[in-house]
């Protein structure tokens, strides 16, 4: 009798295993494998909320089946974004969690505003941010990260710059914020920088608020 049991309990297993084999396809379209909780955090309230209204294209799709990499299209586009980690919480939930850029500086062209963040991208904004520094000129942002690499390599604090003049000769001229502005050299751009931090020092150039070494091996300063 035992034994009868036993065959019965493994006849409709097989069964079971069949049945979902065979119709799995439509098994994963119940409606309790449809995305309908997206939660995006990291950003501000309205940033949070204008990135959700985009990625709402992937509710009550199966998520299973949610491409990938339409999600990470979308979030590479938005430009307040370092990093970010997705999360599918089966059956239903998409939780994504955003590590927001930091905002470096601000510059501007063809009248418009733009932040430069430390992910490397610029982001257009309505408002000159009094707290960063500004960059003038046109430099890639490559440009922009290499002069702040030799400054934080150098003795100089890149919180103390103001301002950060760039030429079309790649040259930079730096205004920190005590008004010094520091006319640096197309090369050895380290050791410039480390020499004006060296001499400023002295008490003979307290007063000096120009220092220039645009000519390889010569330094002029002035007093204003």
């Amino acid at each position: 009798m035992q034994l009868l049991i036993n065959r019965k309990i493994y006849f409709y297993l097989l069964i079971l295993i069949l049945l979902v084999s065979i119709n799995n396809k439509n098994f994963l379209k119940f409606k309790i494998l449809k995305l309908n909780d997206l939660s995006v955090s990291g950003l501000s309230n309205n940033e949070n909320n204008n990135l959700q209204l985009k990625l709402n294209l992937f509710e009550n799709q199966n998520i299973f089946f949610i491409d990938a990499n339409k999600i990470i299209e979308i979030l590479d586009s938005e430009n307040l974004i370092e990093t970010y980690n997705v999360f599918k919480i089966y059956p239903s939930k998409l939780n994504i969690k955003i590590n927001k850029t930091k905002l470096l500086v601000n510059t501007s062209f063809d009248t418009k505003n733009f932040l430069i963040g430390s992910n490397k991208k610029l982001i257009e904004s309505d408002f000159i941010n009094p707290d960063l520094p500004t960059v003038f000129g046109r430099p890639s942002v490559e440009s922009f990260f290499k002069i702040k690499k030799k400054i934080e390599l150098s003795s100089f604090d890149f919180s103390n710059i103001s301002k950060l003049y760039f030429f079309p000769s790649e040259r930079w001229d730096l205004e920190l914020k005590n008004g010094v502005l520091i006319k640096l050299p197309n090369q050895n751009i380290l050791i410039a920088l480390n020499n004006i931090f060296e001499m400023m020092k002295f008490e003979k150039f307290k007063k000096t608020k120009i220092f220039d070494l645009r000519v390889n091996g010569q330094m002029i300063t002035n007093e204003l």
